[in-house]
C-alpha cells in the first residue's frame, strides 16, 4: 500500500527560444516526419491510431509534441528509450527519427498496433527501432535506458508497473490532472520537474499540456 509523503516536484514555463529550437528539429527531420505522418493518416483509417478524424495538420502537431523533449535537451547522453504504450509511435518514431544513434523499444498491449508499427518501421526503414508486445513490466532490457510514454498510463498504475526494471529517468508527457496522480504514488522515492507547455504557444492544442521529467532519488 502507498502512504502518504509529498512527492517533491517544480514546475517550469517553458520560453520561447525553446520553441525556435523546435522548429529547427522539425525542420532538419522534415522529409523523415512527414513521411511518417502519410503513415499514421493511412494506417489510422484501418486501426484507430489517433482520433479517428485526425487532419494532417492535427498530426503534425502531435509529432511536434513528440519532439518538446528535445528541445528542452532532456535526452542528452542518451542511448537507450522505451516508450510504452506507444499506440501509433508517439512519441517513439518522432524522437527515433531525430535521434539515429539512439535505440528505441517501441512498446504496446495491443498486437494489432503493434502489427502496425512494424509496418510503418519498416516503410520509413527505422534501424534504431524495435517493435516489442506486452505488458511493459515484462519487458527485458539489459542496459539502463530512459522511460517514455504520452498520455498512456496514469502516473501510479505506469511506475507500479516499472518499479523492479532499470530505467534511469522517465519523460512523461500529461495534462495539469497530473498534479492529483502525483499524490497516489507518494511512497516512490521520486523527483518531478514539470514543463509547462501552454505558457509559451498560443495554441489551444498546448493548453494544459504538461511533460515531466522523472528522476529516481
Amino acid at each position: 500500500m502507498f502512504h502518504v509523503k509529498q512527492i517533491p516536484h517544480n514546475i517550469s514555463n517553458v520560453s520561447r527560444e525553446t520553441l525556435e529550437i523546435l522548429k529547427k528539429i522539425y525542420t532538419a527531420n522534415s522529409y523523415q516526419l512527414d513521411r511518417y505522418a502519410d503513415q499514421l493518416l493511412w494506417w489510422n483509417r484501418k486501426v484507430n491510431l489517433v482520433s479517428r478524424n485526425a487532419s494532417k495538420e492535427h498530426v503534425f502537431e502531435h509529432i511536434r509534441h513528440s519532439l518538446f523533449p528535445l528541445a528542452l535537451n532532456m535526452y542528452k547522453g542518451s542511448e537507450h528509450i522505451l516508450d510504452t504504450g506507444t499506440g501509433g509511435g508517439l512519441p517513439g518514431i518522432p524522437l527515433a527519427i531525430a535521434l539515429p544513434n539512439c535505440s528505441f523499444i517501441l512498446n504496446d498491449i495491443s498486437e494489432k498496433k503493434c502489427m502496425v508499427l512494424k509496418q510503418i518501421v519498416k516503410q520509413l526503414d527505422l534501424k534504431n527501432c524495435e517493435v516489442r508486445t506486452g505488458d511493459v513490466g515484462k519487458q527485458v532490457i539489459d542496459e539502463p535506458y530512459i522511460l517514455t510514454t504520452m498520455h498512456a498510463f496514469k502516473l501510479k498504475d505506469l511506475f507500479e508497473r516499472t518499479r523492479n526494471v532499470n530505467w534511469e529517468k522517465a519523460i512523461v508527457y500529461k495534462g495539469k490532472d497530473y498534479q492529483e496522480e502525483l499524490k497516489e504514488i507518494s511512497e516512490l522515492d521520486l523527483q518531478v520537474h514539470a514543463f509547462d507547455l501552454s505558457t509559451m504557444h498560443p495554441q489551444d492544442f498546448y493548453k494544459e499540456k504538461f511533460i515531466l521529467l522523472v528522476n529516481k532519488q
